[in-house]
């Protein structure tokens, strides 16, 4: 990983584990291949579950927030 973050375009910022994948394009990206390949009837079993575990684990952590919040983030900011 120190390796890979000495690389300017992608560098040691990106490579910090989090609840699961974001960034501007990797999750587009991700849905788009999904679609792709569903529309060409070779569907992409790993990459379908792969970006559904990322939606629970964002959708998880979102419920940890919260909760640390007592229980709503209506008017959180």
């Amino acid at each position: 990983a120190r390796g890979i973050g000495l690389d300017n375009r992608i560098g040691s910022k990106f490579l910090h584990a989090g609840p699961g994948y974001g960034g501007s394009c990797f999750p587009k990206d991700t849905l788009a291949l999904i679609k792709i390949a569903q529309d060409n009837g070779t569907p992409l079993r790993i990459v379908e579950t792969v970006a559904a575990v990322n939606d629970q684990r964002k959708r998880a952590m979102a419920r940890k927030v919260a909760a640390a919040l007592g229980g709503s983030v209506r008017d959180k900011t």
